[in-house]
């Protein structure tokens, strides 16, 4: 019996013939050969076909076939054509917005200007060569200063920095309100599985990642377990998920992804996890992304007709050798442009071009690195725009502020929702465009305790929420007297307190004029209420008592614990002078209220201790007067000290221990020879507690042996090189 050669090239000649076997899809057979040709490395395609059977070869293609096949369930989006509409301004402003992809790049000579780049061709150096503007549109253009365009440039004029930075901070400027409405900025720790809407789920196609690697790890927290399986083992799922598409194969940058399609050849193609019966084990070949196998193909309609973009799968594609001088030509994806300055069967670039190969290429190269970009952003919009799925979300997730700049401006032309996922590399933060944010939910972060800002009255407050900055009209937000009146009594114990109420709003310090007034209403009826001053001799002032919070700082004056009916402030438990208090049942109250202040306090703080109300209720009943009652509040505080004191010696302590289990796991992590990126992620989530030094360890050993295996594979000569350039 006849068995596959192991040699790759004649291997490759053999897959061809069996793949037309198994499928009458020419873009699916296109891609299969992508896989086995150029996504996987030498060593997993010649392992896992060479010296097999035919048949063999052909029950494993078949499973792949229906792996990545429309009827399955891995496929996603739709076929990636659409036509968008360029002509008058928007086909100088995507000129605009490619120069400045370009220049970003380095891939055009630094001196160039933007009406250089408009027209047919320019000279460098001894040669001449078409300008970018002339392929992609068959024509030179006029420099026009669009709106568009002078928006950008007054925004980077005004704007120290970075052009980059600049756009990816002010995209909501560029585009207004109209575009981009509204924006949703996350935090990794803000992501889990309960991020959508039940039932939905979001393909993203993924561009390049941050040092951080903040889409892979935001993509990773939103796992979750699936029901066990019959042998015990339980599956797991994800909200969001990777979405490759032809486009992302023909970008240079494809490998440098965690969760990359080459990466994935590890489920789907590693021999060692095959078993043969006749027939394959289909449990070993799966998929942890999602796939579109489609061939793009975009028509521009502009002010000199159209230009149709597309891509193609060749035999005798352009790519470069390990010098990246000399080019060769194998099986591959391509890219054609067709238009009136096109020669004839168009224009045929090359892909996978890096910065490096586009900045001393020619311009075609130049073209084909924008390509790389420009070909995902469109694929994503197609997939938004022909969606019929109401629970999924097509976004393009990416760290590139040129790309998303180039992805909002075409689905503005388009009337497409810009469903953006953009990496900041701040804290591994996401801005989050499009319609796509109405089904996110995003966990709240841990709440953030405001000090020292005066409390808003829970009485009338009408105009409250118009009047953030503090700036209130004389009746917004304040009592009416009555009401002042009521308060005051109550802080007197004259009356009987409310229920505990909800937090009340929290306001800006800026209402001086109305607390005075407040103030004066409050003092004029305490002399009312109060016995009159005895003249003719001096009075003795009452000592000052020291609020349950005055050592932890956290009862300063104004912040947000209730009153105690005993500080002349009804807001604060700091030192004040005490109030006079008439009789028993005034003393008994306060003291109740003072005990059950601080115990609240304890029991926020996590601390299981209970103050002995009866013990010191008892203690006033033999010392009933003012003086009594201090000395008493003075015993509470100080036990409720003592607490405090405990509390923060064992959080100290903690904290000490913590950062020693820290430095210890970096340590660790730095010995497995991982990436900055990588150990930069890991000690994230060990902060974040999203996982425990166990679950950290062994996620960086899983990181260890695919980057083993990739420096193996390198040895061996027969993974191609990585990097965009």
């Amino acid at each position: 019996m006849s068995v596959l050669p192991k040699d790759k090239k004649k291997l490759l000649e053999q897959l061809d013939s069996i793949i037309n076997d198994v499928t009458n899809d020419t873009d699916l057979k296109n891609f299969l050969m992508s896989l086995y040709d150029e996504t996987a490395n030498d060593k997993y395609t010649v392992d896992l076909f060479g010296g097999r059977s035919f048949e063999d070869a052909k029950n494993i293609i078949s499973v792949h076939a229906n792996l990545f096949s429309s009827s399955n369930k891995s496929y996603r989006g739709s076929k990636p054509e659409m036509t968008f509409d360029l002509r008058g301004d928007n086909m100088v402003n995507l000129a605009y917005l490619m120069y400045l992809d370009m220049k970003h790049d380095n891939t055009i000579p630094s001196e160039m200007n933007f009406e250089t780049f408009c027209r047919k061709d320019y000279v460098y150096g001894n040669k001449t060569y078409y300008s970018p503007v002339y392929i992609l549109f068959g024509t030179s253009i006029k420099n026009t200063r669009t709106d568009f365009i002078d928006k950008i440039e007054n925004i980077i004029k005004s704007t120290k920095g970075s052009v980059e930075l600049t756009i990816k901070n002010n995209l909501t400027r560029i585009y207004g309100k109209e575009i981009l409405p509204e924006k949703l900025t996350v935090g990794k720790d803000q992501i889990t599985s309960n991020i959508m809407t039940r039932g939905h789920n979001m393909y993203m196609g993924i561009d390049q990642e941050d040092k951080s690697a903040t889409i892979t790890l935001n993509i990773q927290s939103t796992k979750y377990n699936l029901p066990p399986r019959t042998n015990g083992s339980v599956p797991k799922a994800k909200i969001i998920y990777p979405l490759i598409s032809v486009a992302n194969l023909m970008d240079p940058g494809k490998n440098m992804l965690i969760e990359s399609a080459k990466e994935n050849t590890r489920y789907s193609m590693h021999a060692a996890g095959f078993e043969f019966e006749g027939n394959p084990n289909r449990n070993t070949i799966v998929s942890r992304l999602t796939w579109n196998y489609q061939q793009p193909k975009f028509t521009l309609k502009h002010d000199n007709g159209e230009t149709i973009i597309s891509a193609y799968y060749t035999p005798l594609a352009k790519t470069f050798t390990k010098d990246k001088k000399k080019k060769k030509t194998k099986r591959g994806y391509a890219y054609l442009v067709q238009n009136k300055g096109a020669p004839n069967g168009g224009w045929r670039l090359a892909s996978n071009v890096s910065k490096k190969m586009a900045a001393t290429g020619t311009t075609g190269a130049k073209l084909a690195k924008f390509f790389g970009d420009y070909f995902q952003a469109l694929t994503i919009i197609s997939y938004i725009k022909n969606n019929r799925k109401s629970n999924y979300h097509f976004c393009l997730g990416t760290g590139d502020a040129m790309l998303a700049n180039n992805f909002i401006f075409m689905c503005s032309v388009s009337g497409v929702s810009p469903n953006l996922w953009m990496a900041l590399s701040t804290q591994q933060k996401s801005t989050l465009f499009g319609k796509m944010i109405d089904n996110i939910k995003v966990g709240s972060p841990e709440p953030t305790l405001v000090q020292n800002a005066p409390l808003h009255s829970p009485g009338n407050q009408s105009g409250a929420s118009n009047n953030r900055n503090g700036n209130q009209s004389g009746s917004s937000g304040n009592r009416s007297g009555a009401s002042r009146n009521r308060n005051l009594a109550r802080m007197l114990g004259l009356v009987a307190p409310e229920p505990k109420r909800t937090p009340i709003e929290v306001v800006n310090a800026n209402n001086s004029n109305n607390n005075n007034n407040r103030n004066n209403a409050t003092r004029a009826l305490a002399r009312a209420i109060m016995p009159p001053r005895v003249t003719g001799k001096k009075r003795k002032r009452e000592p000052p008592v020291r609020g349950p919070n005055a050592q932890s700082g956290i009862g300063a004056s104004g912040s947000t614990i209730a009153n105690n009916g005993y500080n002349s402030n009804a807001n604060s438990v700091g030192n004040s002078r005490p109030m006079i208090l008439g009789n028993t049942e005034q003393r008994k109250t306060n003291l109740n209220r003072y005990i059950n202040n601080l115990q609240s306090r304890l029991n926020r703080n996590n601390i299981k201790h209970t103050l002995n109300k009866n013990f010191y209720m008892n203690r006033l009943k033999n010392s009933n007067t003012n003086n009594g009652l201090i000395n008493i509040k003075t015993q509470v505080k100080k036990n409720y000290d003592i607490q405090i004191t405990k509390r923060n010696s064992k959080r100290q302590k903690i904290e000490k221990n913590a950062a020693a289990n820290r430095n210890n796991l970096l340590r660790i992590l730095k010995k497995k020879n991982l990436p900055s990126f990588v150990i930069k992620g890991l000690l994230g989530n060990y902060d974040n507690k999203t996982k425990t030094a166990n679950q950290i360890i062994r996620e960086a050993n899983n990181f260890g042996k695919t980057i083993a295996a990739g420096r193996t594979a390198q040895r061996m000569g027969t993974l191609r090189p990585r990097g965009r350039g």
